[in-house]
């Protein structure tokens, strides 16, 4: 065992089981130890202690408490672009799913800017940049009644990044 953690930076990774076959598929930003490192594959610690591999392309192997990814606008919005076409759901926090404030905090997180689940408590939490004055990769908020319930990244040029609604 390293003291290493794997940190997942594609959508989804999927995590074999010795004789190659796919145990199952894990998220972006999903953190797990890492047990032994490879030319290919990294062996990683489930939750449960199971040890599967996972790609290195699909990784990034760290130490605990350095970020996954740097924290530049254009890594953020690389990232962020791996969502694209990824389905909403409510409360949803994953590379299976994900509603507006978890999608911007899953990307955030990986790059280690933490901040809050909640659109409102994100909003509460940083700092007000006139409209006009946003750069790339910042987060807008929208539909301020009482509070705010939807936040999008900022791509430039008047347009957002987002995981708008159902459908």
């Amino acid at each position: 065992r390293t003291s290493q953690i794997a940190t997942v930076v594609q959508r989804l990774a999927a995590l074999h089981r010795a004789d190659g076959t796919i145990a199952l598929h894990v998220s972006f930003g999903t953190r797990l130890p890492v047990l032994r490192v490879g030319t290919r594959r990294t062996t990683v610690a489930t939750p449960t202690g199971v040890a599967l591999t996972v790609a290195n392309s699909a990784i990034v192997r760290r130490l605990p408490g350095v970020r996954a990814l740097a924290l530049t606008r254009w890594s953020v919005l690389d990232s962020a672009r791996k969502f694209l076409g990824v389905p909403y759901l409510w409360v949803g926090r994953s590379g299976y799913a994900v509603d507006c404030s978890g999608f911007t905090s899953i990307v955030d997180m990986t790059h280690g800017r933490l901040i809050p689940l909640d659109a409102n408590d994100q909003e509460q939490s940083g700092r007000y940049v006139a409209v006009g004055a946003q750069r790339r990769a910042e987060l807008l908020f929208y539909e301020p009644v009482g509070a705010y319930t939807h936040v999008a990244f900022y791509l430039g040029s008047g347009r957002r990044l987002q995981a708008p609604q159902t459908g």
